[in-house]
């Protein structure tokens, strides 16, 4: 690890320094994953064991275009989650010199593989001239705001821009969320079946655009980067659709009865909070700001919680609407002192 990286300001750093097994994550930002039954047969053949590129897996794609509107299983190339998806779209969008604005709640995986590229990298308002790209979380992290898509893809398009949108929480609103892929044909969409799901496990991840040339590009850099997810997950990803809004529901009523005992919690504490629109965690303020020791206290009961300074939220902290209620107001007891 750079030790000359503040870990607080970067997300991989800080669960590197900080998370341990056997901790209860606070501020987790998926379900826990349901038992998923997968007929594999008791034989695979031959071809259910080879190299899945991609960009094919048809079945899937099909599955996942249905979720957007307008698009088809031509539009959508798969990835080994969505980690992997933004770091190849930073890979094939971006070179030396050129810039991309980004808000606060990208996945590390973009700005670090930009970094990698060359590129220079900006706030994402005011939009600067020249950008290149224009990287941002639908709804936002880990505040769960919903953002005006239409708007941005009119303010990128007018400035010669791509905009690429995380949306890996778009499902997991009450109010249906038009995807940035659906809104502008140029436009890239993110999701994966870790957040909404839980199965992170299956490295599953994907990639919606209409731009034939971009997902050419797109697909290029996956397959140097690992070639796209095993036949094995894809079969089980197939299996997890199925029952994909079932699934998306249960989570959603329970992140409803669930948050609103986190949120009474937070309160009870005299913290500040915003309630989120969408998506899973809250953005929460103590009445006065916490120190390391503060931090340490709640790490050794063993508890993981994440600051909001690598959102561009200092001095807030990221709770998951599923935790423990009662962990949570301990967590909290232990924070004040």
């Amino acid at each position: 690890m750079d030790a000359t990286v503040d870990p607080r300001l970067d997300l991989l750093r800080y669960y590197a320094a900080y998370f341990a097994p056997g901790m209860t994550d606070l501020s987790a930002s998926c379900p826990p994953p349901a038992a998923l039954a997968v007929d594999l047969g008791y034989e695979l053949d031959g071809d259910a064991l080879a190299f899945v590129p991609p960009a094919g897996a048809p079945d899937l794609r099909e599955a996942i275009a249905a979720r957007y509107e307008g698009l088809t299983a031509e539009d959508i190339v798969i990835s080994a989650g969505a980690s992997e998806a933004l770091a190849a779209i930073a890979l094939a969008l971006l070179e030396p010199g050129s810039r991309a604005a980004v808000d606060g709640g990208i996945y590390p995986s973009f700005t670090e593989a930009a970094k990698s590229a060359g590129a220079t990298l900006a706030p994402e308002s005011p939009l600067a001239p020249g950008t290149r790209v224009v990287a941002v979380c639908n709804p936002t992290t880990p505040a769960g705001r919903i953002r005006d898509m239409a708007a941005l893809c009119r303010e990128a398009r007018a400035a010669g821009a791509t905009v690429v949108a995380d949306e890996v929480y778009r499902d997991l609103s009450r109010v249906p969320l038009p995807a940035a892929a659906t809104l502008d044909p140029g436009a890239i969409s993110i999701g994966d079946l870790s957040k909404p799901l839980g199965l992170g496990a299956l490295r599953i991840g994907w990639i919606a655009t209409r731009d034939v040339d971009v997902r050419e590009r797109l697909d290029r850099q996956l397959q140097l980067l690992s070639g796209g997810p095993s036949a094995l997950s894809v079969r089980a990803a197939l299996a997890a659709f199925e029952r994909f809004d079932a699934a998306v529901a249960a989570t959603l009523d329970r992140a409803e009865e669930n948050g609103a005992r986190i949120f009474r919690a937070l309160t009870n504490h005299d913290w500040t909070w915003t309630p989120p629109e969408a998506g899973l965690t809250v953005a929460a303020w103590p009445a006065r700001p916490l120190d390391a020791a503060a931090e340490q206290r709640v790490r050794d009961a063993g508890y993981f919680l994440i600051p909001c300074d690598m959102y561009g939220a200092p001095g807030a902290y990221r709770f998951s609407l599923l935790a423990p209620p009662a962990t949570v107001c301990h967590a909290l007891d232990l924070l004040a002192g």
